[in-house]
Order: structure tokens, then C-alpha cells, then sequence
């Protein structure tokens, strides 16, 4: 009975204790103070991001002889190589259809303003067309200006990335310091349990992302669709947000679709059901195997948590970051609410390492 009120009361200290922290941090601008935070750290983020994203290829080039410099140089240039040839080839196509699409907006208005259902009644169209002709070309300027900011964010992430590339072991020995030494055994499990997990779903969504864009470009285009290059884009990044993306997606595709002629917005629809099936039923599992298995409740929970904190990039990670938040609940804060010593799991470590003896 001792032991049972032991655990009750821990579980609800560390419910309660959570629950304050949100009302303070909410009160006092943490959360804004973080994000501040976050935007000035960018590149530093996206450098390790990128660092430990490419690490298993320059350890694999590694093992076949290459230097680490070498490999590292190797790996970036490719790296380089490929956004380069995708802004000088993408760009101008993505720029001119992007302009056409704009000047085809007051027939998708007309379009919109013809169709006879009786539920448009309750939205206010005259508004909603009065904003979109006053705010979409600030707004496009703004996207124009967030693109350039993203493009020289990039860069610097990708130098800073480079050079941490080039040190990683040192960097990730400091990595490990950080932790208590009391702690520092379950820090490095459940670190190389998120490393693994974490690279398994980045690389597994780069490439479901990369399939799921050039298969909707080449249906899209072989069915003489209209802008399709950034109609296969909408899709390819509404697809990533997990459970409403897909739906989110199909909407101005099938809108654009219907303006044009009701076969052509049939086939919007048939091409993206089409799109779907394909990537659920054969390209996620192949690719990304099951790397994050949450159960759907759990996962919209997090779109909604997560969409309200970091908008449309917390809806898209939402569930690793979910994911993430049950390692460290499990490994760490349940052994320490269930008073149970954490044991030693090496079935799932990253680069199939051991603990070392002296951190433990």
C-alpha cells in the first residue's frame, strides 16, 4: 500500500509540477522568449541538425578508408552540388508558374463566386476576395523575403554544419558532459535511442518527401495539369503533416482543378487519392518501417499542442516530437516516478555501440 501511494504521489507531483511551469512560462513570455531564442540559435540548430543527419554516411565513407576530411568534403559538396542544380533548374520554372497561378486567381474568385451551394451563403466571399486582392501581394513579397531568409539561413547552418562534421566525436564527448555524472549512463541510452529513432524518421520523411514530389510532378504533368510543379509542392509539404495533411493538399488542387473543367477536377482528385494510396500503402512502409509507432490519439494531441507552439514545423514534427517525449518519459522520468533502477537495453543504440564502463 506504501509502495502505491509512493507511486500516486509522484505522478501527480510531476503532473502538477508540469502544469505550473506551463502557467508561469505562459505568464511570464517564456514561450516567446524561446522562440526568440530559437530564430537567434537557427543556425547553430540547423547546423547540428544537418551534422548529425549526414554522420552515418561520413562514418560508412570512413569505413571504406576515406579520411573523415575527405568524407566530409565529399558529402557537402554532393550536398552543395544537388541544392544548387535544384535552385538553378527548379527555380525558374516554380518562379514563372507561381506568377501564371497568380494571374489566374480572379477566375478561380469568378469560379468560386458562380458555384450555387447554398453553404457558401455563410462565408462573406465579398471580404474574402477584397483581402486576398489587398494582403496577397504583401504577403507574396513577405514569402519572397522569408525564402531569401531561409536561403542564407541554410548557408551558414550548412558552414557551421561542416565544421561539426569535421570534430563530431569531440563534439559529441561535450554533448555527454553535459549531464550529471549521476545521470550520465541513462542520458547516453536514451540519447543514442532518440539519435537512432530520430535519424531513422528524418531519413526515411527526406526521401517519402523527395518520392511522394516527383511522382505527383510526373502525374501531375502527364495529365497536362496546370502549374504543376508547384501543385506537386503543395502537395509534397501538406503531405507532411501527419493525419489532415493529404486532405489539406488536395483542397486547392481540386479547386484549381474544377475552375478549369469538371474532368480535370475529377482527375485532380483521382490523382491525389492515387498519390495517397501509393505512399501509404507502399513507399512510407518501405521507407520509413514503421520508425515511429504512436498510437493516432497520441499523434493529434501533438499536432494540436505543438501546431499552437511552433505552428505549421510543430504540426510536421509533431510526432517525432512526441516520440521523443515518451523515450525520455520511459527511460528516465518513469524509473524515477516508479522508484525501479533503469536497466541496461542494448537493443536499440545508435551505431550499435556500447555504454561506456567509466560514464556509468
Amino acid at each position: 500500500m506504501e509502495r502505491e501511494f509512493h507511486i500516486l504521489r509522484n505522478i501527480s507531483m510531476f503532473f502538477v509540477a508540469l502544469l505550473l511551469f506551463y502557467l508561469v512560462a505562459n505568464c511570464f513570455g517564456l514561450f516567446h522568449f524561446i522562440g526568440i531564442l530559437l530564430r537567434a540559435l537557427g543556425p547553430i540548430l540547423l547546423g547540428t541538425f544537418i551534422s548529425f543527419l549526414f554522420e552515418p554516411l561520413i562514418a560508412r565513407l570512413k569505413q571504406r578508408g576515406l579520411s573523415r576530411k575527405v568524407s566530409c568534403i565529399l558529402v557537402y559538396l554532393s550536398l552543395t552540388g544537388l541544392v544548387a542544380m535544384m535552385i538553378i533548374v527548379g527555380l525558374p520554372i516554380l518562379y514563372r508558374q507561381i506568377n501564371e497561378l497568380i494571374r489566374s486567381i480572379p477566375d478561380l474568385i469568378a469560379y468560386i463566386q458562380s458555384l450555387d451551394f447554398s453553404f457558401l451563403e455563410i462565408f462573406p466571399l465579398d471580404e474574402i476576395i477584397s483581402w486576398l486582392v489587398s494582403e496577397g501581394g504583401r504577403y507574396l513579397v513577405a514569402g519572397v523575403g522569408k525564402f531569401f531568409s531561409f536561403l542564407t539561413l541554410f548557408s551558414v547552418g550548412l558552414g557551421a554544419s561542416f565544421y561539426l562534421s569535421l570534430d563530431f566525436e569531440h563534439v559529441k564527448d561535450v554533448y555527454y558532459r553535459f549531464a550529471p555524472r549521476r545521470y550520465r549512463r541513462e542520458y547516453r541510452i536514451i540519447s543514442k535511442k532518440i539519435g537512432h529513432d530520430v535519424f531513422i524518421f528524418l531519413r526515411g520523411m527526406l526521401y517519402d518527401t523527395i518520392l511522394f514530389f516527383a511522382m505527383g510532378w510526373l502525374a501531375l504533368g502527364l495529365a497536362g495539369f496546370p502549374y504543376a510543379l508547384v501543385m506537386a509542392l503543395v502537395l509534397a509539404l501538406t503531405n507532411l503533416i501527419p493525419y489532415i495533411g493529404p486532405y489539406l493538399g488536395m483542397l486547392p488542387l481540386a479547386v484549381l482543378g474544377f475552375s478549369r473543367s469538371l474532368e480535370l477536377g475529377i482527375l485532380a482528385i483521382v490523382i491525389c487519392s492515387a498519390l495517397q494510396y501509393i505512399e501509404a500503402n507502399l513507399v512510407s512502409p518501405l521507407i520509413m518501417k514503421n520508425a515511429l509507432r504512436l498510437h493516432p490519439v497520441v499523434g493529434i494531441f501533438g499536432i494540436y499542442i505543438f501546431g499552437s507552439l511552433l505552428g505549421v514545423v510543430g504540426m510536421i514534427f509533431s510526432s517525432l516530437i512526441m516520440h521523443c517525449l515518451l523515450i525520455i518519459y520511459q527511460d528516465f522520468l518513469k524509473p524515477i516516478i516508479l522508484d525501479v533502477k533503469l536497466e541496461k537495453n542494448g537493443q536499440i543504440v545508435y551505431n550499435c555501440d556500447e555504454i561506456d564502463e567509466k560514464d556509468e
